[in-house]
């Protein structure tokens, strides 16, 4: 899962950032919800931008969630299929289920917040 989510990264950055530059993050698999159920998840801390080898940062605009989601489903159903796990009919009622996505953004001057981050999620 987490390379899956990898991948997305690379694909979305590779787009909207100068090529030979590469992104940055950390991510973390997590398989609990708040009352403790099964719900696979990945906790991330992407750069927001690129960089290029000498180390210099090339900033990106903000994500597009719905870009990123897409990507990320992209190649987990991929995955899925390539080891006979899932196929197409499953895929089609999986993408009809209500999702919640909640992603961070670093804050916009003057939004101020003792975290340093704003969350925004899409359903």
């Amino acid at each position: 899962m987490s390379r899956c989510a990898w991948k997305a990264i690379r694909q979305y950055f590779e787009v909207c950032t100068p090529e030979g530059t590469l992104p940055a993050g950390i991510l973390s698999i997590a398989t609990a919800g708040d009352f403790l159920n099964w719900n696979p998840h990945i906790h991330a801390l992407i750069s927001s931008g690129t960089f290029h080898a000498d180390g210099s940062f090339v900033p990106a605009a903000l994500f597009a969630e719905n870009v990123l989601r897409e990507l990320f489903e992209a190649h987990v159903y991929k995955l899925l299929v390539s080891k006979e796990l899932i196929g197409p009919d499953l895929i089609a009622k999986m993408r009809t289920w209500k999702q919640t996505v909640v992603f961070a953004r670093p804050l916009l001057p003057g939004e101020g917040s003792s975290a340093g981050c704003a969350a925004s999620q899409i359903s």
